[in-house]
């Protein structure tokens, strides 16, 4: 009986997926609301945090906004809005323009720059993407009392994530992140999530 229950688990699981993925799985992926947990590493310091984030595509638009908590008092804030350019719905390239917002334990400071989001699907309902994002940080400050202005500098960012369609509507979601800026030690966060796809 319990492998019964563990087949038909399984079918409903995969029957979903390829329902979610059906006509355009990057799409699907790429329009959902997100709830993530993880950690982050910044020069041997790790922290807890939360990630709630937004994203949309169309034919011709895609946008995301995305804010995260940190246990550590930290804060984050990104947007970005790019043009899909979709290949026969199976692999898909997004240029975009993204502004960040960090205001971290020592550091505030904000980034304006441009990505690309690469996207392929791998399996009916499994997407995989890799992304890089190269931007200059401008309104950036020390905290606390002395709140000394810091110079423009380069802010980097590269990424790997993954969306699986468990049904047509409920997604689960991974992805890893490298940060470096304002010659700051390495920073990485690595999160787990699920998503409402809509």
């Amino acid at each position: 009986m319990a492998n019964r229950h563990f087949i038909a688990i399984a079918f409903a699981l995969v029957s979903g997926a390829s329902h979610a993925a059906g006509a355009d799985p990057i799409a699907a992926a790429n329009n959902e609301l997100s709830y993530s947990g993880g950690w982050r590493n910044t020069g041997g310091s790790s922290q807890a945090l939360l990630n709630l984030s937004a994203s949309t595509q169309s034919a011709a638009l895609y946008s995301s906004a995305a804010g995260t908590y940190s246990f550590g008092h930290t804060l984050d804030f990104d947007l970005k809005v790019g043009n899909p350019l979709n290949l026969m719905s199976v692999v898909q390239f997004t240029p975009y323009v993204g502004y960040e917002h960090h205001r971290w334990t020592d550091v505030t400071y904000n980034a304006l720059g441009f990505g690309m989001l690469a996207q392929r699907a791998v399996a009916p309902g499994f997407v995989m993407g890799a992304e890089g994002f190269v931007g200059r940080t401008f309104s950036a400050s020390m905290n606390g009392d002395s709140g000394a202005a810091l110079s423009p500098s380069f802010a980097l960012a590269a990424g790997l994530s993954a969306d699986y369609a468990a049904s047509r509507n409920v997604h689960l979601t991974a992805s890893y992140r490298f940060e470096r800026f304002i010659a700051k030690a390495n920073t990485q966060t690595a999160m787990l999530g699920i998503a409402y796809a809509y």
